[in-house]
């Protein structure tokens, strides 16, 4: 499934508003865009269907702003060239 990134950075940026904890719903609707949390002693980490890894991310918020903070770490992880498709001159990113 291709999302362009800029899709799914508004997805995420609702997802993560008021981030405070991963939550069982959360965890959810990551899979659904198609992201995998593993849980740490400390920290989450996500990963893509396919086994690539993004980004860590802390198990508790410390402020207001962790939320975009961490959306603004996965849109980093997944532009990475690894994840883009290589035939596309355009922003989509292969999730699923």
């Amino acid at each position: 499934m291709k999302h362009d990134i800029q899709t799914l950075r508004l997805e995420l940026k609702k997802l993560f508003k008021g981030y405070r904890t991963m939550t069982k719903s959360l965890r959810k609707q990551l899979k659904k865009l198609g992201l995998l949390v593993i849980t740490g002693r400390k920290h989450y980490k996500l990963f893509t269907l396919y086994q690539q890894y993004v980004c860590t991310i802390a198990k508790t918020a410390s402020d207001f702003r962790s939320g975009y903070n961490i959306v603004h770490q996965i849109c980093l992880g997944l532009t990475n060239p690894i994840y883009k498709d290589p035939v596309s001159t355009t922003n989509e990113v292969y999730v699923l």
